[in-house]
């Protein structure tokens, strides 16, 4: 399922801005490494540097804009060997947590800049695709499903000219997600890349 709709959402960047000509388009793609916080950082290695991001917004004013994004972020880690014990038999394995998260939003920026430099603040909300995998050795327990997800962002581009700038910001994903382990899989993505206007 994952798979799928990460097609789709590819394809959906890839050609809306073939047809989202005009100046009131523009392209925000970026790296995007993030750090789980609370329980999430307990199963995993800290901060990923496997991230990305893709937004295309519509500015109905120079203030305001509203868009669609997707997001991939993966963490994964291992753990020392260790004997499970249940009725019957015993496992032992080396375990390994991988998880791989795609949100996809409806997003909401708003600009409080300045011809040289513009600082934004900005939510999106949308379904959060994950992929939750343990491996005991050559055994796995999964949990793949579709969850709620929000991220408030601040930021700001730096124009280098009428077409393009470069684009700094941060975000909090506030991500539902529950078994034995998590309560949750928030974390704070770092973002870094290029904001191009589509004409």
């Amino acid at each position: 399922m994952k798979s799928n709709i990460q097609s789709i959402c590819i394809l959906l960047l890839v050609f809306l801005p073939v047809f989202a000509h005009g100046q009131n388009f523009r392209l925000n793609i970026n790296y995007a490494p993030s750090l789980p916080v609370g329980t999430f950082k307990d199963i995993t290695d800290g901060i990923t540097w496997r991230g990305w991001e893709g937004n295309l917004f519509y500015e109905t004013s120079s203030k305001f804009s509203f868009g669609i994004g997707v997001a991939s972020q993966a963490y994964y880690k291992s753990f020392p060997q260790t004997t499970f014990h249940s009725p019957g038999t015993d496992i032992t394995a080396v375990v390994t947590n991988s998880i791989e998260l795609m949100p996809i939003m409806a997003k909401v920026r708003y600009d409080l800049g300045t011809k040289s430099i513009h600082p934004y603040v900005g939510i999106g909300a949308g379904m959060n695709v994950i992929k939750y995998d343990k491996y005991y050795g050559e055994f796995v327990d999964y949990n793949h499903t579709v969850k709620f997800v929000a991220q408030p962002e601040v930021g700001f581009v730096i124009p280098f000219g009428s077409k393009i700038g470069l684009n700094l910001g941060a975000g909090y994903y506030i991500m539902p997600f529950k078994n034995d382990e998590v309560k949750n899989l928030n974390n704070v993505s770092f973002k870094g890349g290029l904001n191009i206007l589509l004409d």
